[in-house]
């Protein structure tokens, strides 16, 4: 059993945490161009497997990660999800990405990708710079 995680670099700020899925959907089954590419996506993916190498014997991987220009999807053995969820979810926020849970179904924006006026998206969560969120709305 898996604890899964999506990461990717947000166009705009307009995140549509119902169009969330989709994108977690797509990307997870290997398709491009789903998102655009950006440099903050091979940063935060070298970043995480500094932190957490998938050669390590002690590695919290329950299968390979899947990275590409746009995405990372990752499957964390549902043991250590506690503990490697939060620090993905910080260093995504650290490189402006959104993190997204598809078993809770909850997109993480970053504080700079939320504006002003979204408060009725209850099912947004605002990640801090330690990955901890708190609900908008």
């Amino acid at each position: 059993m898996s604890f899964d995680l999506a990461f990717w670099y947000p166009d705009d700020a307009d995140v549509d945490p119902a169009a969330a899925f989709d994108v977690y959907d797509r990307v997870a089954d290997g398709e491009l161009g789903v998102v655009p590419e950006h440099p903050a996506v091979a940063r935060f993916a070298e970043e995480m497997l500094e932190v957490y190498p998938e050669t390590d014997a002690g590695s919290p991987w329950a299968a390979a990660c899947w990275v590409t220009p746009e995405s990372v999807v990752v499957s964390i053995s549902w043991s250590r999800a506690e503990e490697v969820g939060p620090v993905l979810a910080s260093l995504a926020w650290d490189h402006g990405l959104v993190t997204y849970d598809p078993q809770a179904q909850v997109l993480h924006l970053p504080v700079s990708r939320v504006r002003p006026g979204r408060r009725e998206r209850a099912t947004v969560e605002v990640a801090d710079e330690t990955g901890e969120t708190s609900g908008e709305g």
